[in-house]
């Protein structure tokens, strides 16, 4: 009676402390495979999905259109390989909108030291990006700012050290600047300064970098790119603005 009273109590204790999880981390599991076999409540009310819709479904179904798919390539590779993985994803919420989350992902083991599977807990972290983004972002123009240009631009020759790969660079400004804003005002050349930064981003590859250099002017950053491909870029870009 005794041993039965203890894993009565063990048991009430697991399950409550699962509850406890369930309720308060975001966490998923799928097979070998990488279809989703649980759905934590948490997550629920983060993705704006239910359980039930996304059970049996691969985890892409919360892909930003943005992110490489060259990054999950990646991910899916270490855990396949029986290591865990750990990095920061964007995600698409059901509704469209955007979140982002810090992820750990490790393989999950059977009772026979059998790989099943994967268990992926996530912490919410989209407050912080905000954040990160309004301090690394130019106020006026809505790219990135040069302190920020800055980082890039190091971590870029650190990896230029050790790759082939390379990456270009683009400095450009707006001809005749002074001239706009001393005939239409400096609303105007505001509202110019927004309008190349637009055009300049619409017309680059998601992963390019485009910052506000000062003033007028703009630094775009494209990895493993030749100078040709530079200069076919650069021009393209010149006749946009042109026309």
């Amino acid at each position: 009676i005794n041993n039965a009273m203890e894993i009565y109590h063990i048991t009430r204790q697991n399950k409550k402390l699962l509850d406890i999880l369930d309720t308060n981390v975001m966490y998923s599991t799928t097979d070998l495979q990488g279809n989703i076999t649980f759905f934590s409540q948490a997550f629920e009310r983060v993705s704006g999905y239910k359980q039930h819709e996304v059970v049996g479904k691969k985890h892409n179904i919360f892909k930003h259109p943005e992110i490489d798919s060259l990054y999950y390539k990646s991910l899916w590779e270490t855990i396949t390989r029986g290591e865990k993985w750990s990095g920061s994803i964007r995600n698409r919420r059901k509704d469209g909108s955007d979140y982002w989350v810090k992820t750990v992902i490790t393989p999950l083991y059977d009772d026979m030291g059998v790989k099943v599977g994967y268990t992926a807990v996530r912490e919410d972290i989209t407050d912080k990006k905000q954040i990160e983004k309004l301090s690394n972002t130019d106020k006026l123009t809505q790219v990135y700012n040069r302190h920020k240009l800055d980082e890039i631009f190091n971590g870029y020759l650190d990896v230029g050290h050790s790759s082939t790969a390379g990456f270009s660079i683009i400095l450009l400004d707006i001809d005749h600047f002074k001239v706009i804003n001393d005939t239409y005002g400096h609303q105007v050349g505001d509202y110019v300064l927004q309008e190349m930064a637009h055009l300049i981003k619409q017309n680059l590859r998601h992963y390019d970098v485009i910052a506000r250099w000062g003033g007028e002017e703009f630094m775009i950053l494209l990895p493993a790119t030749d100078i040709q491909s530079t200069r076919n870029v650069a021009e393209k870009l010149r006749l946009l603005v042109a026309s």
